[in-house]
């Protein structure tokens, strides 16, 4: 058995817990390996990443201390084995929603997400102490064009020349979306790469909400976290165009007291127009996070270049 599992096991026992079941892999990716361990009381979680990742604990225990967000209680952590034990904290919204979605539970969602947004643009310094990425808009320019210079990473992932060329060219086009949201009063946020219906947890009883998988966070605009969970929710839950507009209003009544809703109907129009390379930049932090060749071989390669071409297309 490998060495964390061998930690978690005896990290429980010396807290009072006896396994009642072999520990069980949940997830399995070259970014993030978690294993569930079943006792007679209650489920513990161990999450595995990559040492660069490894903040997601110092992101956890400032959420919860600082601002008081409802995340997963870290038990205990290996930093030499890059790994943390939490509690069981629920079930995901997806499966939540199966049967249908809870409008009145996702827009709360939504809220408590964003009024916690809002909060964290006052303390910005407090997340890059912890060493969370800068995705300002100032800095996304930037970050893409550091990207699309990468010909050779590019090539690997199938891109042509002439669609590197292209990527290349619309770099003064994203740099003039990016100016046009920092026109507005919407502040920068924390913000989680990966926010969707997976990645936040329901009790089932109680209806009391988790937000995890905390390693993917950055500071940047917080409606490129908002369109990526209602682009996901939209798949899962086959809601209908006008279902999805709704959604948003709802979600973006938080932010009121900042800019008119007619305005920030037209930032989410700009974000996505340039969501795209906000989730390829997301694929490619993971990239420079694993090991080059277990991540060829997953299908985040075919996503980003999918991403990209479609951006390519959108621009034209």
């Amino acid at each position: 058995m490998k060495n964390h599992l061998l930690w978690a096991i005896e990290t429980l026992k010396k807290q009072g817990y006896d396994l009642n079941a072999d520990p069980a892999l949940v997830q399995q990716a070259p970014w993030s390996e978690v294993t569930r361990f079943s006792t007679p009381h209650e489920n513990f979680y161990l999450k595995k990443t990559p040492s660069a990742l490894l903040l997601e604990i110092e992101v956890i225990q400032t959420l919860k201390k600082d601002f008081h967000i409802s995340v997963p209680t870290i038990i205990a952590n290996n930093p030499e084995e890059h790994c943390f034990l939490m509690n069981d904290a629920g079930i995901p919204l997806r499966a939540f929603f199966k049967e249908g979605l809870n409008a009145d539970i996702f827009t709360k969602t939504l809220e408590n997400y964003a009024n916690f947004q809002s909060i964290s643009a006052n303390n910005l310094p407090r997340f890059f102490d912890i060493g969370v990425p800068d995705w300002r808009l100032a800095k996304l320019p930037f970050l893409y064009q550091e990207l699309v210079n990468q010909e050779t990473v590019l090539q690997q992932f199938g891109l042509t020349n002439e669609e590197i060329n292209q990527c290349q060219d619309l770099s003064e086009h994203f740099q003039n979306i990016c100016e046009k949201l920092g026109a507005y009063n919407i502040p920068n946020t924390f913000g989680h790469c990966d926010f969707h219906d997976n990645n936040v947890l329901i009790h089932p009883e109680t209806h009391q909400t988790t937000m995890i998988d905390l390693g993917e966070v950055v500071v940047t605009h917080p409606f490129f976290s908002l369109l990526n969970m209602l682009n996901h929710v939209k798949e899962s839950c086959n809601l209908t165009l006008q279902q999805v507009d709704e959604l948003q209003q709802q979600a973006l009544k938080p932010w009121l007291k900042l800019e008119s809703l007619s305005n920030m109907q037209t930032m989410m129009t700009l974000i996505q127009q340039c969501w795209l390379i906000h989730a390829i930049l997301g694929i490619y932090r993971l990239m420079l996070c694993v090991d080059p060749i277990e991540f060829s071989n997953i299908a985040c390669k075919n996503h980003f270049a999918t991403k990209l071409r479609t951006w390519i297309n959108l621009s034209r």
